[in-house]
């Protein structure tokens, strides 16, 4: 009797197992069968919309080598990595595992200026010897420029590259921007979902970019691309590259020059040209807050991924968080007599800083 009912039990079982798995196959043909149908409508409508001529698109800024690695095969595990610390930029290769834990841990994507070029220079040419590495012609503009040209645009990029690096993109991409002799080389350090590294496990795939540029950060080729803009005429422009400027070593007042010199391209466009501003992934809350000064207010479009997004919004709100206290702070300034008024306030890490104006 005992064992009918084991039997029993194990065929309804079973049976519940295989009419799941029916089920969920009948759910995703459903959903697959939906899904074409949208996709065969984007291109009916797409066809509808033909275009005589070529759209024009310039796009900046700036172009590297990138280097791909599986990180576990160039970055291994050591007992620095046990207290997972956040850096800025990297002098060391303790600092370098702390920051990789840290981010690692979290499976989230993170962008690292190296500052010891000779550290940087070294682990370049370890990486680049090692089994499984490859390089490709990497930089969110040379890349967008490439798909523009695939979609039958005339296209205009500015970028300084040597001149076996532009070897790589289509016949149809103009580059303006003076030749290098060395371009500069991003170290893409990838890993899988539920990978393992010391006492760690990412919870997502993802990957840590390092690199030391020295052409990106400068926008080196800002002056020439702005001397054909007029000329071109662009459709669209789109900017990008930015987050190279992340904790970049620059004298004092230069990276806001050259913000506001993007920033007048962008003024400057024809009402007909859309403005299209790419962001990424950035560390520097100063360089954040630059950037919703001087070059978001003047996009028609931003491009950003679910992490940036969250970085933005947190600018945001520590932002006006800061002017609210401000306001309260002049109040009551005022309500007692005080002569002296406060200017628009500058957050640093989230540190506000009031300025008194004379």
């Amino acid at each position: 009797m005992a064992c009918s009912t084991i039997k029993a039990g194990t065929f309804i079982s079973v049976l519940f197992i295989v009419i799941a798995l029916l089920y969920r196959r009948q759910v995703d043909e459903v959903l697959k069968d939906r899904l074409n149908s949208i996709l065969a409508g984007l291109v009916n409508v797409e066809k509808e919309c033909a275009v005589d001529t070529r759209p024009k698109v310039a796009v900046g800024y700036g172009a590297c080598n990138d280097l791909f690695i599986d990180a576990k095969e160039l970055l291994k595990y050591d007992d620095a990595a046990q207290n997972p610390e956040h850096f800025n930029d990297i002098s060391s290769v303790e600092e370098l595992l702390k920051t990789y834990a840290y981010f690692f841990r979290h499976g989230a994507a993170a962008e690292r200026y190296i500052s010891n070029d000779t550290l940087f220079d070294a682990i370049v040419d370890t990486a680049s010897h090692t089994e499984g590495s490859h390089f490709a012609l990497g930089g969110n503009a040379p890349v967008m420029a490439t798909r523009f040209v695939v979609e039958g645009c005339d296209v205009l990029l500015a970028a300084a590259m040597t001149p076996k690096l532009q070897e790589s993109l289509p016949k149809g991409v103009k580059v303006v921007g003076r030749d290098v002799k060395k371009d500069d080389i991003h170290l893409i350090l990838e890993y899988k979902a539920d990978e393992e590294w010391g006492i760690y496990r990412s919870p997502r795939a993802n990957r840590f970019i390092v690199h030391n540029d020295d052409n990106n950060p400068l926008v080196s080729s800002l002056e020439e691309f702005d001397k054909l803009l007029e000329e071109f005429n662009p459709n669209l422009l789109v900017i990008g590259g930015l987050q190279m400027m992340d904790n970049y070593p620059y004298p004092k007042g230069v990276r806001e020059q050259r913000l506001l010199k993007i920033q007048d391209q962008m003024v400057v466009m024809s009402p007909n040209t859309r403005v299209h501003f790419e962001m990424a992934s950035f560390a520097e809350a100063e360089l954040l807050y630059q950037l919703t000064q001087y070059i978001i207010p003047y996009a028609d479009s931003l491009g950003m991924n679910e992490q940036v997004k969250e970085e933005l919004k947190c600018s945001v709100i520590c932002y006006n968080e800061s002017r609210r206290i401000l306001t309260k702070i002049c109040a009551q300034d005022r309500s007692k007599g005080g002569g002296s008024i406060l200017s628009p306030l500058t957050t640093v890490r989230g540190i506000i800083i009031l300025k008194t104006a004379v």
